[in-house]
């Protein structure tokens, strides 16, 4: 899955640290620019944008970056739907950081800023858990549909320092952004006179990626992976301090705790993450062969499969994957997919109870996280198939 000459091509420039001293370790060519923005039919599915992906490797932050990524081509907009919490593990997980953040933060009676809060549910949790008031900021958010949360439909930045911020939150945003430096600093000028702010950021964890080949978490709209080293040193750079560094949500999350007060930039010993780098490539490949042997084998013997999870690990594996476009059922638990269509691949969305007419043998689960509860509801609509984790 590789596309010759691209290495070549695209930024010279870390975007975390404006380093020079980049590695190009992996690339594929023409995926889906989103892969949470669903089709109305196959045709128009089918005909999706599409970019190319060329990760490079700073080996003075570690920051891992798409050097070709093209920040036109990913235009969000309400038919953007990426909420995982319809799943009860992540549900869960979401009670539990609500918790955490509550506590460790004491937000009770408190005005709280979420940066690209989509549909409000995670700012809405910590409005109920601690009696505060919750600040959305997404120019795609669909109208607030809870009392405690006001939708304010533009970028955060300098000129809303006027709003009070006990709290600042981004999860899931900073790895989209073509200049995270730059939105760090917007944050960083708006709350500028309010030294007492904390602020938390998550991120997809870049060392789980490398580490446990998540291969279906690289993706066009991520142009940044962040592990814990690149993170902090981008903080730092902006003038934070960063007060804790964790993983959450099975490793798969990595997440900062912050204010907004100069402190040390942080030094690496990067050699480890390096390593990771190195096997990456060749890894990912094999993974992809192994999986289109799988697709070739169930083709030849008629074996029907379903693949359960309609997110950015399933339209990635769908599209990169031989013969994974031939999968006969695209399941996914949230009902504002069903009906819609794979970006790339064109199948169609169906709910779990839909398989029952047409039952398949082998059921695909794209996150191991959501491997119980999705053997679970299969055996709930009385479907026996052997379910294996991609």
């Amino acid at each position: 899955m590789t596309s010759a000459g691209i290495h070549d091509a695209g930024r010279t420039t870390c975007p975390g640290c404006g380093g020079e001293s980049l590695r190009a370790f992996f690339e594929t060519a023409s995926v889906p620019v989103h892969c949470n923005i669903l089709y109305p039919d196959a045709a128009a599915a089918t005909a999706a944008p599409r970019g190319d992906i060329v990760l490079a490797f700073c080996r003075d932050c570690g920051l891992i970056f798409n050097r070709v990524f093209d920040p036109a081509l990913t235009a969000y907009s309400e038919s953007y739907e990426n909420s995982l919490y319809f799943s009860p593990a992540f549900q869960e997980y979401a009670e539990w950081l609500t918790d955490h953040l509550v506590e460790a933060f004491d937000l009770h009676d408190k005005d709280l800023v979420e940066i690209g809060c989509g549909s409000a549910e995670f700012l809405n949790g910590l409005c109920e858990r601690g009696g505060n008031r919750g600040y959305g900021f997404d120019p795609s958010a669909p109208p607030s549909r809870f009392p405690s949360v006001t939708i304010v439909p533009e970028f955060y930045g300098p000129e809303h320092a006027g709003q009070a911020a006990d709290a600042v939150f981004s999860r899931h945003v900073l790895e989209h952004v073509a200049e995270p430096a730059t939105l760090l600093a917007d944050i960083r000028a708006a709350i500028a006179a309010r030294p007492d702010t904390r602020v938390y950021c998550e991120v997809p964890n870049g060392a789980f990626i490398l580490r446990d080949l998540s291969v279906w978490d690289v993706i066009y709209e991520h142009p940044l992976y962040f592990t814990t080293e690149s993170l902090n040193h981008l903080f730092a750079t902006a003038e934070f301090t960063v007060t804790d560094t964790y993983t959450a949500f099975h490793d798969q999350f990595l997440a900062v705790e912050a204010i907004p007060v100069a402190g040390p930039v942080p030094s690496s010993d990067l050699a480890p993450l390096s390593t990771l780098v190195d096997r990456f490539g060749e890894a990912h490949t094999d993974k992809v062969a192994r999986w289109a042997d799988r697709c070739a084998r169930w083709q030849e013997t008629g074996t029907r499969v379903a693949l359960w999870g309609a997110g950015s690990k399933g339209v990635t594996f769908l599209n990169m994957v031989p013969g994974a476009d031939r999968i006969q059922s695209v399941v996914d638990i949230n009902p504002r997919k069903h009906g819609k269509h794979v970006p790339g691949t064109g199948q169609p969305v169906v709910g779990p109870e839909d398989l029952v007419d047409s039952p398949p043998d082998v059921v695909l689960v794209m996150n191991p996280i959501y491997r119980d509860e999705i053997a679970a509801q299969l055996a709930e609509i009385g479907i026996a198939a052997a379910v294996e984790v991609i």
